[in-house]
């Protein structure tokens, strides 16, 4: 693909995520709010047959593909200046993509267990929640990684790209806090991180946006 082509929608999908997790954010807030402790089954069947959530699973599941253009882009933008990080960032970002939709698989499977209303559906819904806290952990990782690669990437270039470069890296170090606040138990600063998390990477992505898109005009 055409390099110019490439990094002017790159930067368009780059806008269209954040705008996409602001609005899923919003909407995953309204309906789950940030919990003291891990949701019941009862509570999270409540949470999914709820609008809000199911919007929530809809946006966060549409964000995915245009996320596939960003980070094809990101690392053809790095590659120039920083091969091997740009290389190691594009493979732990591609395993980050992978499981992302993997948790919207799951998480729709949920949604559609919790409208069934089967006498059993309880049991079905555990073991769905029980999946999804397992695959929190390679996806914290694989974050932790790709993040840290592409931060440090972004800071070797001169303007917005250090902003960038230092937002990825608070992102990394925010999952590897939100890993670690989980295994130790502790939800409500887990999910406080995780905010914090959130608002970081959307932030660093209207970053990318601007720099793909300055990118593309550059003669």
């Amino acid at each position: 693909m055409n390099e110019k082509p490439l990094m002017k929608w790159g930067g368009i999908c780059a806008f269209v995520f954040a705008v996409l997790w602001i609005v899923f954010e919003i909407f995953y807030l309204i309906s789950a709010g940030i919990p003291f402790q891990t949701p019941t089954v009862s509570e999270m069947a409540n949470m999914l047959s709820g609008g809000a959530y199911r919007t929530f699973i809809v946006l966060f599941g549409i964000s995915i593909f245009f996320y596939v253009v960003v980070a094809y882009s990101v690392y053809d933008y790095l590659r120039k200046t920083s091969y091997g990080l740009s290389r190691a960032g594009f493979g732990f970002v591609t395993v980050v993509i992978i499981l992302w939709f993997v948790y919207w698989s799951l998480q729709t499977a949920g949604k559609t267990i919790a409208l069934s209303g089967a006498y059993d559906f309880e049991t079905q819904l555990s073991v769905i929640m029980n999946l999804l806290g397992s695959l929190m952990i390679p996806l914290l990782w694989a974050m932790v990684l790709y993040a840290f690669c592409w931060g440090l990437a972004f800071i070797k270039r001169e303007g917005n790209n250090k902003i960038a470069g230092f937002l990825f890296l608070i992102t990394s170090l925010s999952a590897f806090l939100y890993y670690l606040f989980s295994i130790i138990g502790n939800v409500l600063i887990a999910n406080i991180i995780d905010l914090i998390l959130v608002i970081v990477f959307i932030i660093a992505h209207l970053f990318v946006g601007t720099i793909l898109t300055a990118e593309s005009k550059k003669a």
